[in-house]
């Protein structure tokens, strides 16, 4: 079986924001926004992370805290917005 999050990133549903390798959607399992590589790697760099922080809350103009820990996809890095 493949990668849930590299599956999502092929049909693109539900998608809100794409730029700079990042794509934003509604997590399938928790329904919150998440943030995802659209590279398969296990973590975002400082400037990946700032640039995340700047989508939900500059363009998306959504309210929460980034949950930066992965739980059930840990080899595709992602942050839900909590």
């Amino acid at each position: 079986m493949g990668c849930n999050l590299c599956e999502s990133k092929k049909t693109l549903n539900g998608v809100m924001f794409i730029g700079r390798n990042i794509f934003v959607m509604e997590c399938k399992s928790c329904h919150v926004p998440i943030a995802v590589s659209i590279d398969h790697k296990k973590e975002f760099t400082a400037e990946e992370k700032s640039f995340i922080h700047e989508v939900f809350y500059k363009h998306l103009r959504l309210q929460g805290v980034i949950d930066w820990k992965t739980r059930d996809i840990k080899d595709h890095v992602h942050a839900h917005l909590r």
